[in-house]
């Protein structure tokens, strides 16, 4: 089960996704098999991460991989870490 603030942030990018008319240009994959994710990222031609907290960020460089164009932030995983 979902928290109550994913649920929001979930049903703020779908809202946004409609307003700005862009059902046809983006993809969630939400609860996706891997085959599926390799399939869809194969056929991208880029790859948002709206994720601060990316873990690891295998989602990035599974993309990466793929080819896709990769849009993402940058952070560190300290926030003082200027090297």
């Amino acid at each position: 089960r979902r928290n109550k603030y994913f649920q929001m942030y979930n049903e703020f990018i779908h809202e946004l996704i409609q307003k700005l008319d862009l059902h046809s240009h983006v993809l969630i994959l939400d609860n996706a098999s891997d085959r599926d994710i390799y399939k869809h990222l194969s056929e991208s031609q880029a790859y948002i991460s709206m994720s601060e907290h990316e873990g690891f960020g295998i989602p990035i460089l599974e993309a990466m991989g793929s080819g896709c164009l990769v849009f993402a932030y940058a952070v560190r995983a300290h926030p003082h870490d200027r090297h």
